[in-house]
């Protein structure tokens, strides 16, 4: 009965990050598989964003602190493995959290998932699969990036310091547990590769296994991608799927953008490098996409952004900047100004990243 399915939102779409109204849902969700008995068959579903979707701090951290210190790490470059490392330690649901909460004979959980390789400790910092890291982790995680110089850092730490240094939170649970990825970023890139093969191009893809690093080091390894497939004969197709991380600078000087946009624009600036001041067939038969797959990139309401001999001729028209707009990871207006933004809306699922580069060499 459908009736009986309660639909409870947690945050808008383009703000992906804990709220309020996310915790009040997640300490309802605590307060059900806590009434649950042996003869009750939990389900469980789980995608990308669910980090965001289910905040539920331990004991003596807010959530305002919880959101400070991954907004720090964040923007330090931490990538998701060592995000959710942290997140797991100061959360009652994250790190097997939900699975020891709940009372069900029987939890399975259905993932569709958003971390490259789907490790399932990793994907919505593992609600029902036993955590691989410890205290110590989260402490080693916070002391790489120096989080003690934040105004919230030496708090979370201290938090920290209080647990056991060799919990891993991880006992023993109560209901018989299943855990089975039915999605996933090389489900996608599949999907893609099957519909360039249907127009005639000629595929190759990859899916990465782990973290990719930056952004603008993936953007410019695209356009070499780019200009090699366009040296081969006729009509050819490469996708990728993966997700990198952005080195945002200081926030009084930083834009509006994110990891896709970042990719493209460094794929861009990198075009327009080896054009030698020759702008006149730049990306002339190439064009080059990167899009969340769940149309939301950033704080943006863009899934992305692409380029082509078109858009690169209007960001010459109107003697825009990239350089500056990709250090300043300012690349929202920049494709906003030349109609280059991916605008899909949410699609209500996440599988990381697609990035496709088409190339067409036979006229």
């Amino acid at each position: 009965d459908t009736r009986a399915i309660h639909l409870h939102a947690a945050r808008p779409a383009g703000v992906n990050e804990p709220t309020a109204e996310g915790a009040l849902g997640s300490e309802k969700i605590l307060q059900l598989v806590q009434e649950a008995d042996d003869s009750t068959l939990c389900i469980a579903l789980i995608s990308g964003g669910g980090s965001a979707l289910m905040p539920a701090p331990i004991a003596g951290i807010t959530l305002q602190q919880k959101l400070e210190i991954t907004q720090f790490l964040s923007g330090a470059g931490a990538n998701i493995e060592q995000l959710n490392t942290v997140r797991k330690q100061l959360s009652r649901l994250k790190g097997q959290g939900l699975a020891r909460a709940c009372r069900a004979g029987q939890l399975v959980t259905l993932i569709i998932s958003d971390v490259m390789g789907d490790p399932l400790d990793v994907i919505a910092s593992g609600p029902t699969v036993p955590n691989s890291t410890s205290v110590t982790d989260a402490l080693d995680v916070l002391q790489h990036f120096r989080a003690e110089t934040s105004l919230v850092g030496p708090e979370v730490i201290a938090r920290l310091k209080a647990l056991e240094p060799s919990t891993t939170q991880s006992p023993s649970v109560h209901p018989t547990v299943s855990n089975l990825v039915i999605g996933s970023n090389a489900v996608s890139v599949d999907a893609a590769v099957a519909c360039a093969r249907e127009l005639g191009y000629h595929t190759e893809s990859y899916v990465a296994s782990q973290s990719e690093g930056l952004a603008d080091d993936l953007g410019r390894h695209l356009f070499e991608q780019a200009r090699q497939m366009h040296q081969r004969p006729g009509k050819h197709c490469l996708v990728s799927g993966g997700e990198p991380t952005v080195q945002l600078i200081d926030a009084a000087q930083r834009g509006r953008g994110g990891r896709n946009q970042q990719v493209t624009l460094a794929a861009l600036v990198t075009a327009i490098d080896q054009a030698n001041g020759d702008t006149s067939r730049l990306l002339d038969g190439i064009t080059i996409l990167s899009g969340g797959t769940d149309g939301e990139d950033g704080p943006t309401d863009a899934a992305g952004a692409w380029v082509d001999a078109q858009i690169a001729a209007r960001v010459i028209n109107k003697q825009l900047d990239p350089v500056d707009h990709l250090r300043t990871n300012n690349a929202y207006p920049f494709f906003e100004q030349v109609g280059a933004l991916i605008k899909t809306g949410p699609t209500h699922t996440n599988v990381c990243d697609i990035r496709i580069v088409l190339t067409d060499s036979s006229g």
